[in-house]
């Protein structure tokens, strides 16, 4: 199971670096699609976590349930003991003897409960969305930091000099801004392109 986990580690670290790399690329719909894969790699992985984990549980339950086996076998023998020296019997012990198995019994009903719980978890597409929209403004970071600085131009006017006060005013765009897809009007427009493949 160790090198399983090795493994989906690897192909989760894979997934995520790709990720980032389609993002910077502005492929949103490859970088969607590395996002979708590590969650589903590390969904495995947690699958393969939890398993350890419901084994060592059993295991555990295991070596407690021959524990209790032994402790309550010693306290027969003694209670047999006791009886052979004793002729009336003492409720009070009888009874405690009762609460500690009912404690037992109660103990491994919660057990098996907590081992019947499902294992895994689903993908959250809205989750994704968020992890895209934070990972691109990491990168737009990451490009404006990585941006040379343009130097600052001077002006001789007779013999003073200035500097240009509009070199460092962000640039208008010369094209107007498209306007952002949504995902319906992406997946109209898929659609659209799908219709007039099958045609």
């Amino acid at each position: 199971m160790e090198k399983r986990e090795k493994h989906l580690q690897g192909q989760i670290d894979a997934a995520l670096a790709e990720a980032r790399k389609r993002s910077k690329a502005k492929d949103k719909s490859g970088a969607l699609y590395n996002l979708r894969r590590k969650k589903l790699l590390q969904s495995k992985l947690d699958q393969i976590s939890g398993k350890k984990l419901n084994l060592e549980t059993q295991i555990f339950a295991l070596e407690d349930a021959a524990s209790n086996k032994e402790y309550l076998g010693a306290m027969k023998q003694s209670n047999v003991t006791l009886q052979t020296h004793i002729k009336e019997a003492d409720i009070d012990k009888a009874a405690d003897i009762m609460d500690d198995i009912t404690d037992q019994l109660t103990m491994i009903d919660e057990m098996g409960e907590a081992l019947a719980q499902p294992i895994g978890q689903q993908m959250d597409e809205d989750e994704l969305a968020a992890e895209l929209e934070e990972m691109d403004a990491e990168l737009l970071d990451e490009e404006m930091l990585e941006a040379p600085m343009a130097p600052k131009v001077k002006h001789n006017v007779g013999q003073e000099q200035f500097v240009d006060p509009m070199q460092d005013a962000p640039s208008v765009p010369s094209a107007p801004v498209k306007k952002q897809e949504t995902q319906e009007e992406r997946e109209a427009r898929e659609m659209a392109e799908l219709n007039d493949l099958l045609a």
